[in-house]
């Protein structure tokens, strides 16, 4: 079973006709959805406002945008820095402890 109702109606609509899934925009399928909500709650003929759902869904395709190809991947970008493991607090109070330790150090060599 579907967990929403537009990959419901996608589905729907794609078995009555010779499109794939993949051939219809999820993110047009959502904004008819919402601007059919109206519709379906109030309309006498729900049988019909649902028919004229699914047709506008398989008429609304996605756009033709050749070589977009999106990678599963998170991209991690080199920084200067190393990440940041512990609590900020921690670190804090690592730095504070090694600056005074180099602080003392400076002085006592000092002439």
């Amino acid at each position: 079973m579907l967990s929403t109702p537009w990959l419901a109606a996608i589905a729907e609509a794609c078995r009555n006709t010779e499109r794939l899934p993949i051939q219809v925009s999820f993110k047009g399928v959502i904004q008819l959805f919402n601007s059919f909500v109206s519709l379906l709650s109030f309309s006498a003929d729900c049988n019909k406002a649902h028919a004229i759902l699914l047709h506008a869904i398989i008429k609304n395709k996605v756009g033709n945008r050749p070589g977009r190809i999106e990678p599963r991947a998170v991209k991690k970008r080199p920084k200067a820095f190393r990440r940041l493991n512990k609590s900020r607090e921690l670190e804090k109070a690592e730095i504070t402890k090694r600056m005074k330790k180099n602080s003392n150090k400076k002085c006592s060599s000092a002439p």
